[in-house]
């Protein structure tokens, strides 16, 4: 039998995901209008851009399964908490990000030209 709140707990993070990353899509620039991401120094073990995509999906359908875990062993008041989490965290990502990106000096690369 399909364990559908099991699927629905797992796909649900991952839409919240998609949803911020289209929201947010070439919002967080710097004053020249690049992204800022793209213009920062970087490590040589940095991983390639491909790799976030597979990689935030991957948290996310773990952080759901870890939701539907606690939902069927604990429910209630534990599982609302669980929620309530989720929910800050889709809420203040994109908001963050936005402002890091125009005050942070280790996002804007400071950081790694002076290592």
């Amino acid at each position: 039998m399909v364990n559908w709140a099991m699927i629905g707990s797992m796909i649900l993070p991952n839409t919240g995901g998609w949803a911020g990353a289209l929201a947010m899509g070439g919002q967080v620039k710097n004053s020249d209008g690049q992204a800022w991401y793209q213009t920062i120094k970087k490590p040589s073990w940095n991983p390639p851009n491909w790799v976030f995509g597979p990689a935030w999906t991957a948290l996310y359908t773990g952080m759901g399964y870890a939701s539907y875990m606690v939902y069927r062993e604990c429910g209630g008041f534990t599982a609302n908490l669980m929620k309530l989490q989720l929910i800050v965290h889709f809420l203040a990502e994109p908001l963050c990000r936005r402002r890091a990106a125009r005050t942070s000096p280790i996002l804007q690369g400071q950081f790694w030209m002076q290592a």
